[in-house]
Formats: structure tokens, sequence, C-alpha cells
């Protein structure tokens, strides 16, 4: 799968990864807040994820989160596994190589002496939407429908 940069937002297919500008995220034309709506959820639904641009978060700090994520999956797995996903009530945490499977898609499901154990090792954190700074008071948050909301580990 290809990377192909682009000016504006791209149609989701498998050939390369989507691009979403997200400059429209906050204008005041619900046509345009649709149409990205629509744009990330067939990223979603056809490719599982996209690069965006013009998001607003400072090159500065991705530089640093990126240190940070190498630094944390450098150490040992021992240290690692401190934080294993496995032991959240949160579904939060560390997931170690082979630990997530491949389970197919509704469309083309697979048995599960097919599946392999995914070839990547990611930390899930909680976006923390309680202590975000640009939510003003009563500001409902989305429905927790499975009870994710919550501390890190």
């Amino acid at each position: 799968m290809n990377t192909v940069l682009a000016d504006t937002s791209q149609a989701a297919n498998c050939d390369h990864i989507p691009v979403i500008d997200l400059s429209h995220i906050d204008s005041p034309y619900f046509e345009q807040r649709q149409e990205l709506s629509r744009t990330v959820y067939d990223a979603y639904t056809q490719v599982c994820f996209f690069h965006i641009r013009n998001h607003g978060i400072p090159e500065s700090m991705i530089t640093r989160i990126h240190d940070v994520a190498a630094k944390f999956f450098s150490v040992a797995d021992e240290q690692k596994m401190k934080f294993y996903v496995g032991n959240s009530k949160k579904f939060h945490g560390y997931s170690p190589i082979g630990a997530e499977q491949a389970t197919g898609t509704d469309d083309h499901p697979i048995s599960e002496e097919e599946a392999m154990g995914v070839l990547s090792e990611n930390f899930v954190i909680d976006y923390g939407t309680q202590m975000d700074s640009q939510r003003s008071e009563g500001d409902p948050l989305p429905p927790d429908t499975y009870g994710l909301y919550g501390d890190n580990q």
C-alpha cells in the first residue's frame, strides 16, 4: 500500500492511504462538516486508517510524542508488559507483537485456525476528554456506550 500525498482530501480505496484535510472541522457550514464526516467514515470503513493534514497540532508536539513513543518501545518487553492491555478494564495499555489477531472482515471472515497474530505492537491511551482544556463547562461528552472512558495505566 502506498502513501499518496495530495492537496485535498481523497476518496478512500485500498490502493493508497487516504489523506484527509481537517481544515473544515470547525466550519460554520454544515455541508462542509458533513462532507468531512463522510470522508472520514469512508476511509475508516474502506481502508481502516488515514493520514490527516491541517489538524492544528504543532510539529514540536508531534516530534515530542514520537520521541516518547520511541523511548517506550525501546525498553525490554518485561517493562512494557507492566502496562499490558489485558490488565486494563478500559482496554488501555500495551499490546505486544502477535497478541492481537487478524480476523478478517464481515464480508471475508478468517477462521480461528487461519487467524494470525498481528506483527506490530501498540499502546492504547484514552484521549482524556474529561481533561480537554477546550471543553467548556456543561459541554456534553459523547455517550460512553461501552464503558471505555477512564484512566490510562
